[in-house]
């Protein structure tokens, strides 16, 4: 494999405390097997690094080692404060990229330019303009445990990133657990993305032998101090199995752990050993003395402590999660994570050694698998391979309004998953929906990663400057307000569920989120003959377009029909993450740009001419809405 592009890498993580924890550590254990296997061979390579930023000696000559010949950038690249880094410094950042790459290579657009770690946020992470941009990718646990990490990540710095991450042409994911993550959450084309797995960290040969460890028998238990860890759970279900057991067993936790952690596992589980920080040694006698590795995790990237126990062929009582399971679905007793009863059979299981043998037998599957040598394999693979190029933008500007996904409604997460491929297609501003609740439950990455704001500021100066409105409605009451502007201005109605626009007239409704009187009147006489689709009919023929969600809700639309609007019968992903295993964002985006481009309409005349018009008095979106619905 000779002849490849310029790699540069951005080395920024490996000067921060990260270096020795697990993403520092994965990511010098590819470079180490991508340079011994000679993959980088041919390979003009680069590594970048901050002079602002402290770079240890060890590290450095760790690095000449990789390549001798590989040239060090040295950039003034601005030092992220507590925030992560403002927006001016990523622009800054980017800057000196840019300049730098344009000085060293003829074509910067010929370059390969690899991010190792997005989420470490003592450093701006950003990508040149030009170069083909490759991202090495660990997890996304904290937007799938929002509701757990939302104090620990404040939004404002985690999902700034997000606009990083979805900038990326290719993406290596250290699991496919981790991959089918980033296509059920964010919408990134599967295309886009490489698994390439991981193997467990190397250990130096014999060090361990003269380390001490706790008297047998013990299960060791590899995990941090942070919620998706269940350790507390994982405790209790412990000690749970220890009451079992003729001689008591220890709970060895490994990790640093804060005092308040430390009281609260003790509570549950008296007889537990606490560790904090251990070296290599020690870390590797454990494994090997430990009667049982048990990992309890709720969600895992890839799961290391996993790896180092199937390297040291000790029984493995883990969590049954997508991850671990990818991993083998017979050599380890697995239980559910959110289940004492489950999690104490599992371990009484191990400890009586069920099955142990046949389990053993499966590792052999595991460790072939799972080396350095077969992911810097794949690693080089991806980086000689063309790079996927990206849909074809038109140019268009859309406006979409729905739910803000903080309140969890169905079209504010539907809207935010195909987010990513819109934005690959139009320029797509989005205004939300709160309806007065601030929904911090849920997760909305989009207000940190495309232009947003809230439904109050789409006013008809807004409206004319768009090629296209998109209204989504649901029946939750946080799209009232979408509503109301549907009422009053032409636009394309995406339709979420069969009642959609119900419940924005419900009497109990507080009465901010009500529909005008005019527009209640209306519906009632529209509807003296149909009672259920008052409503409905008057928004599916005020629009240019209407999307239904299935056929019998395409049909019940054109029945309402008084005019000549086009209804296109189109499934709509999921709102829930678990349940898109066969949603393709893509391809939904593209069919509404096509559906939206080759729709006639017998409202188009008038969406055009409202585009247009001028009307100095009529400033306030809700005299337009009242206006709307009193004239029909």
């Amino acid at each position: 494999m000779t002849g490849r592009r310029p790699l540069v890498i951005d080395c920024q993580l490996l000067q921060t405390p990260a270096r020795e924890r697990g993403m520092g550590r994965y990511a010098v254990s590819l470079l180490r097997a991508a340079a011994a296997q000679g993959y980088l061979a041919g390979t003009d390579v680069a590594f970048l690094f901050s002079s602002n930023l402290p770079l240890l000696d060890s590290f450095g000559s760790t690095l000449r080692d990789l390549r001798r010949d590989a040239a060090v950038i040295k950039l003034p690249l601005p030092a992220a404060d507590a925030r992560g880094g403002t927006p001016r410094q990523h622009r800054v950042a980017r800057s000196l990229i840019d300049a730098e790459l344009q000085r060293r290579y003829r074509d910067a657009a010929s370059v390969d330019f690899l991010i190792l770690s997005l989420f470490t946020f003592e450093y701006c992470a950003v990508f040149p303009s030009l170069a083909r941009k490759l991202l090495l990718h660990f997890d996304l646990i904290p937007l799938a445990m929002w509701d757990m990490y939302k104090r620990t990540f404040p939004a404002d710095v985690y999902f700034r990133r997000y606009a990083t991450l979805l900038e990326a042409d290719d993406i290596l994911t250290i699991s496919r657990a981790s991959a089918d993550d980033l296509a059920a959450r964010l919408g990134v084309e599967r295309s886009r993305v490489t698994v390439i797995d991981g193997a467990h960290f190397e250990h130096e040969a014999g060090a361990s032998e003269s380390a001490s460890v706790p008297m047998r028998p013990f299960a060791l238990m590899p995990t941090a101090d942070l919620p998706h860890k269940n350790n507390e759970l994982a405790a209790q279900a412990f000690e749970l199995f220890n009451s079992t057991q003729t001689k008591p067993w220890t709970l060895v936790v490994t990790s640093p752990m804060s005092a308040s952690s430390r009281l609260r596992l003790q509570e549950v589980c008296p007889g537990a050993q606490f560790t904090g920080h251990v070296d290599d040694a020690t870390l590797a006698a454990l494994y090997r003395e430990a009667g049982i590795v048990y990992v309890a995790s709720l969600i895992e990237g890839l799961g290391m402590p996993v790896l180092e126990a199937v390297a040291a062929e000790r029984p493995v009582c883990c969590s049954r999660i997508p991850v671990f399971e990818e991993m083998s679905k017979r050599a380890f007793y697995l239980f559910d994570p959110a289940d004492t009863t489950s999690m104490r059979r599992s371990l009484q299981r191990a400890a009586r050694a069920d099955g142990w043998e046949a389990k053993q037998r499966s590792y052999a599957a595991v460790t072939s698998r799972y080396t350095w040598e077969r992911s810097a394999r794949l690693f080089a693979e991806r980086l000689g391979s063309i790079p996927e190029s990206r849909p074809q933008h038109t140019g268009q500007r859309w406006a979409v309004l729905c739910a803000n996904p903080r309140t969890g409604a169905q079209s504010g997460e539907v809207m935010q998953y195909l987010a990513a491929a819109l934005m690959d297609r139009v320029h797509v501003t989005f205004f939300l929906d709160s309806g007065g609740s601030r929904g911090a439950g849920h997760a909305s990455f989009i207000e940190h990663v495309l232009q947003t704001h809230d439904i109050e500021e789409f006013t008809w100066r807004r409206f004319r400057r768009f090629d296209e409105v998109v209204y989504v409605l649901d029946e939750s009451p946080f799209t009232v307000d979408v509503m109301k502007r549907a009422l009053a201005m032409p636009g394309r109605l995406l339709l979420l569920s069969p009642g959609a626009g119900g419940a924005a007239a419900d009497a109990t409704l507080p009465r901010s989120r009500r529909l005008p009187a005019a527009t209640r009147d209306m519906t009632a006489r529209l509807g003296r003959d149909e009672p259920s689709a008052g409503l409905l009919s008057l928004l599916v023929n005020s629009q240019r377009l209407v999307v239904a969600p299935d056929d019998d809700v395409a049909e019940h639309v054109r029945s309402l029909l008084v005019a000549r609007i086009p209804v296109v019968r189109m499934r709509m992903p999921s709102a829930v993450p678990e349940q898109r295993a066969g949603d393709d964002p893509a391809a939904t985006a593209g069919a509404l740009v096509t559906a939206f481009s080759n729709a006639r309409s017998a409202n188009d005349g008038l969406a055009a001419y409202l585009r247009k018009a001028r009307w100095a008095r009529r400033r306030d979106i809700k005299a337009l809405v009242a206006a709307a619905s009193h004239n029909g």
